[in-house]
């Protein structure tokens, strides 16, 4: 009886560590893995930064704010690729608060300009010490030649893939 137990508990750790079926050959696919591996690096810096309340989209803007005082929302968003009205939710969450101010451009009344508050600039160099902990955290297996060599193949994927 007590080899059968032994046979059942092996049977169930074999079928455990088999791969799952993947006919299609999506595990193949570069964004494929790609996809997989944000979902891991995503993961660990909601953890990283849930006490803070800052998700990647937010901290990237309020980083740009900082770092370009009295830009536009307009430059800002073009800074970071996207179009101006997804930008908005963005520092409106910013602005209530207390990270950022807006208000009119002194150089085009039409415009609206960016600035962070102390607050905001607080938050922001807490947060890139937690972000740089987060990146060494998540390439950890990778050699500092690897990371490299990743950092470049990523840059040219940015600046020379032919979809938008």
């Amino acid at each position: 009886m007590a080899n059968s137990s032994r046979a059942r508990a092996a049977k169930a750790r074999s079928a455990a560590s088999v791969e799952p079926a993947d006919k299609a050959g999506l595990n193949k696919l570069l964004a494929n893995k790609l996809a997989r591996t944000y979902g891991k690096v995503r993961q660990d810096f909601r953890a990283t930064f849930a006490d803070l309340e800052l998700r990647p989209a937010a901290l990237g803007v309020l980083s740009l704010i900082v770092d370009n005082p009295e830009s536009t929302q307009t430059a800002i968003a073009d800074l970071i690729g996207v179009d101006r009205s997804a930008l908005v939710p963005i520092i409106d969450d910013l602005e209530r608060r207390g990270l950022t101010i807006r208000h009119r451009s002194m150089t085009d009344r039409r415009a609206h300009a960016l600035k962070a508050t102390a607050a905001g600039i607080a938050l922001r160099d807490q947060a890139l010490k937690r972000l740089w902990q987060h990146e060494s955290r998540v390439f950890a297996c990778l050699s500092q030649g690897e990371r490299h060599q990743l950092n470049h193949i990523l840059d040219k994927l940015l600046a020379k893939s032919p979809v938008p």
